[in-house]
C-alpha cells in the first residue's frame, strides 16, 4: 500500500530517499509540497511519521478527520536550527 503507484503514473516509482534529512541528531522529512516536517528523535520515527502523514492526507481528501501530531518531538522554536521548520513557523504565527 505505501509504495503503490499512483493512478496514471507511468514507469517505476521515483526514488524518495532524499525525503529524509538530519540536522544534528534530529530527523526531518520533506513532503511532496516541499514542506519540511520535524524534528523527530530518530530516522525510524520520521519514517513512521511519513506513513502517518500520507494516511492522514488521504483521509483528509476523503473528508475524514486527521491527526497532525506525527510523533513530533517538542522543541524551542527560538533555538531550532532547521531552515524551514513548520513547527517554528506555526509557533511564530500563533505568537504574533
Amino acid at each position: 500500500m505505501f509504495l503503490e503507484k499512483r493512478r496514471g503514473e507511468q514507469g517505476s516509482l521515483p526514488i524518495r530517499s532524499s525525503r529524509y534529512f538530519a540536522i544534528g541528531s534530529q530527523w526531518f522529512f520533506v513532503t511532496r509540497e516541499k514542506t519540511s516536517l520535524g524534528p523527530f528523535e530518530s530516522f525510524d520515527q520520521a519514517e513512521t511519521s511519513v506513513r502517518a502523514y500520507i494516511d492522514d492526507f488521504d483521509a483528509q481528501r476523503r473528508g475524514n478527520s486527521v491527526n497532525y501530531a506525527y510523533g513530533v518531538a517538542l522543541h524551542d522554536y527560538e533555538t531550532c536550527v532547521a531552515r524551514h521548520c513548520q513547527q517554528c513557523k506555526e509557533a511564530a504565527r500563533l505568537l504574533s
